[in-house]
């Protein structure tokens, strides 16, 4: 199965939350900013937060679309989420993320954040919120965009494999999940590198390091050739860097930018591909491309078993 359809799904989703409301329409709902579903043993408690961030509702119910009725009885008014920042989860990503996109419930390109700490039952506009903070890692290329269609797209095709936004005491990072459950945190350089390889980044600081001073990227194209190489698969990637100038002269990367970059990278294969058999970075569409033998035939599980004996190798351009 292909990614395809939640990409569509996203575009029929937006259409239809984006369209017009009346003006006694607006005043008979209440617009959330942030949803958070909490699971539980006995059933699922929420916490919706509203654009002004002046008030917050918290109630408990079986299902989303219980707990999404709890709340407007709660706040006295029907609950929008067709405007969500951020949708905050606590437990199984893929048990709880499947009922609020396929019921329309949430837009699919809607921000997903799981936590491993249990949820606030309330906030108000002094309580500091994850979104604005998961949007700045984002920005700044400490994690690839972690939205529900790419969790679903991920989940339900490719390996069977998904990387989600993730907040822990140590701070932001990315969780690995599959349909059973959570598979394991993502070490810093992995999380970067992946970030760095999806595009999602405004600007891509590599810090000062060994007596070398820091230089930002500001773009990174990657094009994936696949071949097979024995009896396994293997991939060549190949990194287009545009590098920010400084003090109006061009910079060049040096030979240690270059070593941060393929650790970065090369964690990032090792930590998915190796460990796990993810595919996060289109693989198989790839390897469907190159006309890999039996890519598109095989089911997730067959693919995923691939990918842990893949090989890679990384290329570097600069793009003055």
């Amino acid at each position: 199965m292909n990614r395809l359809p939640y990409r569509l799904l996203a575009l029929c989703s937006c259409a239809v939350l984006l369209t017009g409301c009346d003006h006694e329409t607006l005043h008979k709902q209440r617009y959330a900013a942030l949803f958070a579903i909490e699971q539980h043993a006995n059933g699922l408690t929420g916490t919706v937060l509203d654009l002004g961030g002046a008030q917050s509702y918290h109630a408990a119910g079986d299902s989303v679309s219980d707990l999404l009725a709890a709340l407007a009885l709660e706040a006295g008014q029907s609950i929008s989420t067709g405007h969500l920042s951020l949708l905050l989860l606590h437990g199984n990503v893929s048990q709880l993320l499947e009922e609020p996109v396929h019921s329309g419930t949430i837009v699919p390109t809607c921000a997903v954040l799981w936590t491993d700490e249990p949820i606030p039952g309330q906030w108000d506009a002094e309580t500091d919120t994850p979104d604005a903070m998961l949007q700045a890692a984002i920005a700044q290329g400490d994690l690839p965009a972690s939205t529900a269609d790419r969790i679903l797209g991920d989940l339900y095709g490719g390996s069977g494999v998904t990387a989600v936004a993730s907040q822990t005491a140590g701070g932001l990072t990315l969780s690995l999940w599959d349909s059973s459950g959570f598979l394991g945190l993502l070490s810093t350089d992995a999380a970067r590198g992946l970030a760095l390889l999806s595009g999602d980044w405004d600007r891509f600081p590599l810090p000062a390091a060994l007596g070398e001073s820091a230089v930002t990227l500001t773009a990174c194209k990657t094009k994936i050739a696949v071949r097979q190489v024995d009896d396994h698969i293997a991939f060549h990637l190949t990194l287009s860097l545009s590098v920010a100038r400084q003090h109006g002269a061009a910079v060049s990367l040096s030979d240690v930018h270059r070593e941060t970059i393929h650790a970065m990278v090369n964690a990032a294969m090792q930590e998915t591909l190796t460990q796990q058999g993810g595919d996060l970075l289109f693989l198989r569409e790839a390897a469907c491309r190159d006309r890999y033998p039996d890519a598109e035939t095989m089911t997730a599980a067959e693919w995923r078993i691939c990918l842990q004996t893949a090989t890679w190798e990384i290329e570097l351009l600069q793009h003055s």
